[in-house]
C-alpha cells in the first residue's frame, strides 16, 4: 500500500492521532484504507510499527515528524473485515515493511 495522504486530527475525546490514508496496488490497485495511529503514550508502539514499516527510522525518545515526508511510500498491510455500526470494512490488523523487490515494483506500477 502507498501512504497518498497523512495528517494530524483530534478524536471524538479530543485525542491526537495520525490518519494515513493508504492506496492499495496490485490485484486489489485502486482502493483505499485507512489506518490511524493514536499520539497517546500508551499507544505509540502503533505509529512505531507503522513507521518502521515505511522505513523510518524511529529514535527511542521524542521526535520531530514531518508528516508529508510519509506521502509516497510504502508499506504492506494484513486486512480482516470487520463489521462496524451494522456494516462490513476492511481494517488494517498489521503493517510490515516491503522487501527491496516488493517496493520497486510497486513503484514500477505508478509510472
Amino acid at each position: 500500500a502507498e501512504v497518498t495522504e497523512v495528517e494530524q486530527k483530534l478524536s471524538k475525546q479530543q485525542k491526537p492521532f495520525i490518519a494515513f490514508t493508504l492506496t492499495l496496488r496490485g490485484d486489489q490497485e485502486g482502493k483505499k484504507l485507512f489506518h490511524n495511529c493514536s499520539l497517546q503514550p500508551q499507544a505509540l508502539f502503533n505509529l512505531r510499527r507503522t513507521l518502521e514499516a515505511l522505513g523510518y527510522e524511529v529514535p527511542n525518545g521524542p521526535m520531530d515528524l514531518n508528516l508529508t515526508e510519509l506521502q509516497g511510500l510504502y508499506l504492506g498491510v494484513h486486512v480482516e473485515n470487520e463489521e462496524y455500526q451494522g456494516k462490513v470494512r476492511p481494517r488494517v490488523t498489521d503493517v510490515f515493511p516491503l522487501s527491496n523487490g516488493e517496493e520497486e515494483s510497486a513503484q514500477e506500477d505508478d509510472l
